[in-house]
This record gives structure tokens, sequence and C-alpha cells, in this order.
């Protein structure tokens, strides 16, 4: 199992209220939701996918009963109430953003949300932001080479801010990284610079006016980063 399905699926099962129920939106092959079922015997799950081969999917016959697998597009499927906490993961940033913001009344009826997006991004914090809900939790993931975010949100009054939320730069990269310091964060930043560094040779000039407008300012504010890490460790 690799580490981000191992860290999504823990993060999930932890946070689901006993005889809940966790949905997923992008299920693929199911592994992120067998190893939540696996890890908690008294909670169900909801599965949506948009791809009608893989809403046919197969589930173990013990976890069968278990499972409701459902054929759709983000939580449009979904009845507000129905389940407890939501993953969404293996999609862009910008998609996990404009499900979660599609219909506000499905998202705040969620008691957690589990977000992983599949690349570097800059939209996911402010659209919950403007959902009502806080950071309850932010970690790294190292999973075959690539670095993965991993963000726990609940809704805001359950999630108590310091002044790295108030910090343009660390609230851009992740307040909860920065407190408590993920032990990935140094080399997180290293990763961005190398993977990026064709962008930062031409001084992220395709960056402003695009989609891509809010990722720009993020990176341009990494050496920033770099330097409340350095000043905060």
């Amino acid at each position: 199992m690799s580490a981000r399905i191992n860290a999504l699926a823990q993060a999930a099962a932890g946070l689901v209220p006993a005889n809940g129920r966790v949905v997923e939106v992008g299920y693929d092959q199911g592994a992120i939701l067998l190893c939540a079922l696996a890890a908690r015997p008294d909670i169900r799950a909801i599965g949506i996918e948009i791809l009608p081969a893989l809403a046919a999917l197969q589930f173990p016959p013990e976890l069968e009963l278990r499972v409701s697998l459902r054929l759709g597009d983000g939580f449009d499927p979904l009845v507000a109430g129905e389940a407890d906490v939501a993953i969404l993961a293996g999609m862009g940033g910008r998609t996990i953003a404009e499900i979660l913001t599609r219909d506000p009344a499905k998202t705040r009826s969620l008691s957690a949300l589990v977000l992983c997006a599949s690349h570097r991004e800059a939209d996911i914090r402010p659209a919950l932001a403007s959902l009502g809900y806080g950071l309850a939790r932010e970690q790294l993931v190292l999973d075959r080479d690539r670095f993965y975010e991993l963000i726990v949100a609940r809704p805001l009054a359950l999630c108590p801010t310091n002044h790295f939320d108030r910090d343009p730069v660390t609230a851009a990269w992740g307040p909860r990284l920065f407190s408590p310091e993920d032990p990935l964060l140094g080399a997180f930043f290293d990763d961005t610079q190398r993977r990026f560094h064709a962008a930062f040779a031409e001084g992220l000039r395709s960056y402003p006016g695009s989609a891509k407008a809010a990722l720009g300012e993020k990176l341009a504010c990494l050496e920033a980063a770099r330097a409340q890490l350095r000043k905060s460790s």
C-alpha cells in the first residue's frame, strides 16, 4: 500500500464517528475506501465516480454490504447529511475547490474533509475559508519520490487559529505545516524549487492573468516561506 493511500485512509477513519459514514469522490480502484473500512469495522462508505466503468467496481464480499457505489460528478449523487467525512484526492486543487464550492449546503453538512491534490496547488485553502472551514491538520506525505499535501479541514469553530494563519506567506503554503513544523517541509520546498525551475527561471511570467495565477503568487513567495521556516525552527 502506498504511503499516500495509507495516510488518507487513516486520517478519514480517525474522523468518522461511531457507526458513521465516509464518502469518497473519485474512488478509482477503491484502495482508500478499502483501507478505511478495514481500519473501522463499524463504519460504512459511499463511493462516487464519474467514470461508468469504475462505478461497477466489485468490493470483496465481506465489505460489499458496507459500500454504496454511485455514478455521478462531485457531490451531486450525495444527499446533504448522508455522510460525515468526505475524501477528495487524486485530482487537481482547482477541481477539488470547485467540487467543494459547487453546492455549499452539501459540503457544510460534512463534519470533516480529507483532501489531497495530485500536484502543487493554491486553490483549496481559500475555498475552505469561503465555506467556513478551518485547517485542523496538514501533513506532507512523500510517496514514490513525490510530495503530497494532506489537508484535514473541519468547521472553523473547531480549529483554533494562530499567527501562522494570519501571515499571508505561511497561510498560502500551509500554516499547520509550520506549526507544528512538518519534518518534510524543508525538503518539500527544495522539491518545489526543482520541479518549477523552468518557471522560476523565466520569472513566473506565464502565471499572472491565467488560471494558475494563485499558484504563481504562492510560488513567488517560496523564498519568504523558506525564511519563515528558518525563523520558526
